[in-house]
């Protein structure tokens, strides 16, 4: 692929706008947005953001090269398919372990849900990357701006700027998916459906 500046910028949104670092940033935003975390110490939601950063994104992460060495200690040679479907195992068995700790916090109730949405979407993307390879980033993504969505609908939280904050990170995350060819319309298009979709509906029937 030729090297570009919208190559390199893609490159970086990529990274910086992961799957698993959605719920870390939900955690930062829900944090300092929602009024019921207005009057904890800075000290209990430090500690609490650290922690859903340790199991949700520096664990999974470890994973790949953890994955990396196996393979060439076992004289593996996985394809991109292989790899992505383990990974998406693991990832989401380390999200369900993360949220079976977490939940114990019962103050961040609203924020474990998004964890668990988050592990639900997981299973979701690893069943239908078995089939057909869908936008991880997408769904991701779409469960973002789906999460904002129902803070206004559900919750009568007018923060306009972060919806549209998130829409425009959804815009940049498929953009940059297409630069870098990494997916096609058709798969960028479908992770953002599924994300926006299940997020919204698990938001309604958890209100309803």
């Amino acid at each position: 692929m030729h090297f570009s500046f919208s190559s390199l910028l893609s490159w970086i949104i990529s990274i910086v706008f992961h799957p698993i670092a959605y719920v870390s940033l939900a955690t930062l935003l829900l944090l300092n947005v929602l009024p019921e975390f207005a009057y904890l110490h800075d000290e209990v939601k430090n500690m609490y953001l650290y922690r859903v950063f340790l199991l949700t994104y520096v664990f999974p992460i470890g994973a790949i090269p953890l994955y990396m060495l196996l393979s060439r200690l076992f004289r593996l040679n996985p394809d991109p398919y292989h790899t992505r479907i383990f990974l998406l195992i693991l990832t989401t068995f380390m999200y369900v372990f993360a949220y079976n700790v977490l939940k114990q916090y019962m103050v961040f109730t609203y924020i474990n849900v998004f964890l668990l949405l988050s592990t639900i979407l997981l299973f979701i993307s690893l069943i239908i990357t078995y089939f057909w390879r869908i936008s991880l980033h997408m769904i991701g993504a779409g469960a973002f701006f789906g999460l904002f969505l129902t803070l206004l609908f559900f919750r009568d939280v007018y923060f306009i700027s972060y919806i549209i904050a998130s829409a425009l990170i959804c815009g940049f995350v498929g953009f940059a998916r297409l630069k870098l060819q990494a997916h096609n319309q058709s798969q960028v298009y479908a992770g953002f459906s599924v994300g926006l979709s299940v997020s919204v509906l698990f938001y309604f029937f958890l209100f309803l």
